[in-house]
């Protein structure tokens, strides 16, 4: 019986490693999407200015239709940056799932394994493998509030500064301590 529960706890920590695999892929795919509406964001300023297209002569067709290129640009980014969110929100869930699916596994094995907590050499006991699994989803769970917020709040009227500060705040997932994930998913190999 304990061997099978191993197993199944390994087995759960594989699935949270592709999750958090595909989590990475939507990070990198938001931050470059940030960065495109904030170069749009940017360039704003310069395009309501009438001075600006001198070059074209007495045309406001031509300005306008730059203009609305550029909103229209912006538009099309900010929508594919909120399409990222349910990425996001469904990566949390299956984490949340998984973090499920090992609590109950614990309990079930606690009348098997009176000693779960214990610590046999590098192996990680099965309360470690719940805790953990419970840990890696409240990260990724904080970090997708906390993007859900940033990302809402982009309007085309923000300055450079704030754009960065989102930017920054993305980049680096506060809540989501890359040595302390690694720490956990490697955990879950050491199921024995």
């Amino acid at each position: 019986m304990g061997e099978r529960i191993h197993a199944k706890f390994r087995a759960l920590y594989a699935k949270a490693q592709e999750t958090v695999d595909d989590w990475s892929s939507t990070q990198v795919l938001t931050l470059a999407l940030i960065s495109s509406a904030s170069n749009v964001i940017t360039r704003l300023p310069s395009f309501l200015k009438d001075e600006n297209f001198d070059i074209f002569g007495e045309t406001p067709e031509v300005k306008e239709a730059i203009r609305a290129k550029q909103m229209q640009a912006l538009e099309n980014t900010l929508q594919r940056l909120l399409e990222q969110l349910p990425r996001f929100q469904n990566a949390c869930g299956t984490l949340e799932k998984i973090a499920q699916d090992g609590r109950h596994l614990y309990q079930a094995a606690c009348p098997l394994h009176a000693h779960g907590s214990e610590r046999r050499g590098a192996t990680a006991c099965l309360v470690e493998c719940q805790e953990g699994l419970e840990d890696i989803w409240r990260m990724h769970r904080d970090d997708f509030e906390l993007k859900a917020a940033l990302i809402n709040s982009i309007r085309w009227d923000m300055t450079e500064e704030e754009l960065g500060q989102i930017q920054t705040l993305v980049r680096a997932q506060p809540t989501v301590d890359p040595t302390k994930l690694r720490t956990l998913l490697k955990g879950g190999q050491l199921v024995d």
